[in-house]
């Protein structure tokens, strides 16, 4: 796919480069620091999983930003451009390159950022509303990271006692990157090793 006369691809994730889950996971703490930055809390949304097609833009080679999508559902879970790549239609490409794997239009899973709003819009986009199993999965999900976030700070802090000071958020919002891409990968990897290890099928 081409944006003016720069190159874009849609790499998929591998989980068994150590250059993709480093990559990956650096730009899924950048998202996260940013939501952090708009709402305060930790957002619900994962850049892997075993139900999701992950791949890591590229705009002439560079990493410029991630989406994932659960193509059963035909929704986006996350995606996510970094900043000094942002304006030059990049997430419309990317939607138009799932477009081409995926039989039904997309949509955007809720809830939506502004920029994912304006995307939304600028597209004409549906919603994809989460089911109430989700909401709370997603619901206990964050809360048991905040709360680990909580216990590892030690800081006086001014505001909600309960939240840990933003300093230590932000730390361990990383580690928690850190926690679900590398987690995911090494499950991945195991899997593939013990598959390797199975005698064949007779």
């Amino acid at each position: 796919m081409k944006s003016t006369q720069r190159t874009m691809d849609a790499d998929p994730f591998d989980p068994t480069s150590d250059d993709h889950v480093d990559i990956l996971t650096a730009m899924y703490a950048d998202y996260l620091l940013e939501e952090l930055e708009r709402t305060g809390h930790l957002v619900p949304g994962y850049p892997v999983a075993g139900f999701l097609r992950t791949a890591i833009i590229r705009i002439d080679g560079q990493p410029a930003g991630f989406f994932s999508a659960d193509l059963k559902r035909y929704s986006i879970e996350l995606i996510y451009v970094k900043p000094e790549f942002r304006g030059q239609g990049i997430a419309a490409l990317s939607l138009a390159h799932l477009a081409h794997a995926c039989p039904q239009r997309m949509a955007l899973k809720a809830p939506l950022s502004p920029g994912g709003e304006a995307l939304a819009k600028h597209l004409n986009l549906g919603i994809a509303e989460s089911t109430p199993e989700q909401i709370q999965e997603d619901r206990n999900g964050i809360e048991q990271a905040e709360q680990a976030l909580k216990r590892q700070c030690r800081h006086k802090r001014k505001g909600d006692p309960r939240r840990p000071c933003k300093r230590c958020y932000r730390a361990g919002l990383r580690k928690y990157a850190q926690v679900v891409v590398g987690g995911y990968a090494e499950g991945a990897r195991a899997l593939m090793k013990r598959h390797r290890g199975m005698p064949p099928l007779i």
